[in-house]
């Protein structure tokens, strides 16, 4: 029973080293983007991506929102995490239906960044592709996220987009 437990914790000292010696060496700025093509059309991808004040029921790590200003329209947002954290947002362009820019600029992990999104309507379909440019200062998230993929915030965005779509049909039949 020893040697499996000091087995265990000697594998679990290497993982941990592994994750922070890649997140060491990996850089903090980050650009890239992301296309998902969602089975649903523009007008109600818009609503549930920009309607700020239901990403508690939306996004799977958020437990509540605080609207923090409403200037000419352009929300400022905080987020606060079900692990004890916050994220503060700001919109600081939109045009609605097919363009939203937001700013992530101020979160108690180390991320912060800006994420473009622009939707299209293809048939029965909303094509929306997102641009991030982003800086992780939090060297273990850098790590982790390096091996998962650095565009896992928009990521997740997608995949709580497509479960609160899914829902809203499911709730309309």
């Amino acid at each position: 029973m020893l040697r499996v437990l000091s087995l265990a914790l000697t594998v679990a000292a290497f993982l941990a080293t592994v994750v922070w010696l890649v997140g060491y060496g990996a850089r903090e700025h980050h650009e890239g983007n992301l296309t998902a093509y969602l089975e649903d059309n523009q007008e109600r991808v818009w609503e549930e991506l920009t309607t700020v004040n239901r990403y508690a029921l939306r996004k799977p790590d958020v437990d509540r929102v605080e609207i923090l200003d409403n200037d000419r329209g352009l929300l400022t947002w905080k987020e606060y995490t079900k692990y004890g954290g916050y994220r503060t947002f700001k919109t600081l362009e939109q045009r609605k239906p097919d363009y939203w820019v937001i700013e992530m600029y101020e979160s108690t992990n180390g991320f912060t960044g800006a994420w473009k999104y622009t939707l299209k309507q293809e048939e029965k379909r909303t094509v929306i592709t997102s641009y991030e440019i982003s800086d992780n200062k939090n060297v273990w998230l850098r790590g982790l996220w390096t091996f998962s993929g650095r565009n896992i915030y928009m990521t997740r965005t997608y995949k709580w987009l497509r479960v609160a779509l899914f829902d809203r049909l499911i709730r309309e039949l």
